[in-house]
């Protein structure tokens, strides 16, 4: 069990229980992560080495997955954590993977720290 939970108000942080609040989000492309080849990574280092940072989604190669992430941050005690949102752009909408947590270290190494 991680840091962070989801509770009926929002993610909620189980160190103080404060509501965390979403900082940021960002838009990236996921070159090599073709149609049928996306495949989960738990380490943030893998997202930090193969996302490429882009403005819009008009930016994505037809059949290459992309990621939406957003960046959280405990008011109270100052905790962070990115839930990385993998999709494929199909016609108007978006197939989306499941979401992947990025805490602590896996964070760190996502955002090059």
């Amino acid at each position: 069990m991680g840091l962070f939970s989801k509770g009926p108000k929002g993610e909620k942080c189980k160190v103080c229980k404060a509501i965390l609040e979403k900082r940021e989000e960002r838009l990236y492309a996921m070159p090599g992560v073709y149609v049928g080849h996306y495949k989960e990574h738990p380490h943030g280092a893998w997202y930090r080495d193969n996302l490429v940072p882009i403005d819009s989604k008009a930016q994505i190669p037809t059949g290459i997955y992309a990621a939406r992430v957003e960046l959280f941050k405990c008011p109270r005690c100052g905790k962070e954590k990115a839930v990385v949102h993998p999709f494929l752009s199909v016609r108007d909408s978006e197939v989306t993977e499941f979401p992947v947590t990025l805490e602590y270290l896996e964070l760190d190494a996502f955002l090059g720290r």
